[in-house]
């Protein structure tokens, strides 16, 4: 078996944020074939989750003081 780097690990952890996937129990064959851990990997997506959430919050909040808008930057964009 092929033990996951760190690069491997993360890259694997944001296509799950990304994607706004579960880590879901038949996922378990994966993650013992790179020898990642299901349950400290499962909550350390959920971190993630909750971090992006609480940055998109914060970026939300710093357009809507300055008066730009979050919704008009986007579109902007």
């Amino acid at each position: 078996m092929a033990k996951a780097t760190n690069k491997t690990y993360e890259s694997l952890a944001s296509l799950y944020v990304d994607r706004d996937m579960e880590v879901r129990a038949g996922d378990r064959f994966l993650l013992k074939s790179l020898q990642i851990d299901f349950d400290k990997f499962k909550n350390y997506v959920e971190a993630c989750k909750k971090a992006n959430k609480r940055r998109k919050e914060s970026w939300m909040k710093l357009f809507d003081d300055t008066g730009m808008g979050y919704q008009n930057y986007k579109e902007e964009m």
